[in-house]
């Protein structure tokens, strides 16, 4: 209880410079709630509504996540900031917490303009380029991640998304990926048999595979319940959002692999996009790179507190060698990067590395 006031107080806190961050820029104010503009140009031919002809825009967003994770509170702070910033002529209406569905139906509504903005985390299902950011091992801090991201390689998805009817406005952190569950698992040998939900993209289906264990690319939400029942014996994702869900409430162990930096594009949709007149789409992008800084910033506090609040909470953590782990990530999973812009994008962010 302790550790969610704390988590609370800075989230309230990080809101709080967002919001004060977007009011200088002299835009009027806003209800809170309200939503606002976002980055670069959009991929249709619908031709954008003219600067200053005070229409109101209303967009509705939708996540995975709860409401006061990192994710969350930065989404909340955003809409805020759009309202703020616009004088009230965006309005973004957030349904967090997969009230509007699972991660996979939130995209597709967002590709086809029935949904205006949403994360993902699965990008590759739409554009197989962007597994490369998936691949086990691709990266080894933070900081070559936010390299890739924020550079040519996450300049390359972004383009190529808006053929799909997605305006990626940026990337957020979703953290290191790991296993937990009710197995001790202490060597790559106990992988084998092992039933795992993994996310539901193909890169993290061959990886599980390559070290014998049997994958079940499983909806987050389903997962509490899944491991509750014992019809699966583990999962993977970041811990951050682990915690959010309480899945510690049905998990023994956490074994630490960090084969993964989680990446989630926060998008909008072309559809919403070119709606917009020029200078509310300078506001979305400005309250966008705020919003963007107070997630990562919030989400690496959180993950340096989990052991802490995890070993709290009854789990276990178990430290395995890594090395056989990233042997079979290299020799069975990334020859699977065979399309040409994929290999590109590996290309690229070995050598940023």
């Amino acid at each position: 209880m302790k550790a969610r006031r704390v988590r609370a107080a800075s989230a309230f806190v990080a809101g709080t410079f967002l919001v004060a961050a977007c009011s200088s820029g002299g835009h009027g104010s806003g209800a809170p709630g309200s939503t606002g503009p976002s980055a670069g140009s959009g991929g249709s031919a619908t031709t954008a509504a003219s600067a200053g002809d005070g229409k109101v825009y209303n967009f509705r967003g939708a996540n995975s996540t709860t409401a006061d994770d990192a994710f969350g509170t930065s989404y909340t702070a955003f809409a805020t900031c759009l309202a703020t910033q616009s004088s009230g002529r965006i309005k973004l209406t957030m349904y967090q917490n997969a009230t509007l569905g699972s991660d996979a139906e939130a995209l597709e509504l967002l590709q086809t303009g029935a949904l205006d903005f949403t994360e993902t985390t699965l990008t590759s299902t739409v554009l197989p380029d962007a597994a490369a950011f998936d691949l086990p091992y691709m990266f080894s801090t933070v900081e070559a991640w936010e390299k890739a991201v924020d550079g040519a390689p996450g300049d390359q998805i972004k383009q190529e998304a808006l053929a799909k009817g997605m305006k990626i406005l940026s990337f957020d952190e979703g953290g290191w990926r790991e296993v937990y569950g009710n197995k001790d698992v202490k060597s790559v040998s106990d992988f084998k048999g092992l039933k795992i939900r993994t996310l539901q993209t193909p890169v993290y289906v061959a990886f599980f595979k390559a070290l014998g264990a049997v994958p079940s690319p499983l909806a987050f939400t389903e997962v509490y319940l899944a491991l509750q029942q014992h019809t699966l014996d583990a999962a993977e994702t970041a811990l951050p959002s682990m915690f959010g869900a309480k899945q510690y409430e049905v998990s023994k162990y956490v074994i630490v692999t960090n084969h993964a930096m989680s990446t989630v594009p926060w998008a909008m949709s072309t559809k919403a996009w070119n709606s917009l007149p020029s200078d509310l789409q300078a506001v979305v992008l400005s309250c966008d790179k705020a919003r963007s800084e107070m997630q990562r910033k919030n989400q690496n506090e959180s993950q340096k507190n989990m052991e802490q609040q995890l070993t709290a909470k009854g789990m276990t953590y178990v430290t395995i060698p890594l090395a056989p782990l990233q042997e079979l990530a290299k020799s069975k999973v990334y020859p699977l990067a065979t399309a040409p812009g994929e290999q590109a994008l590996v290309a690229k962010i070995e050598a940023m590395n």
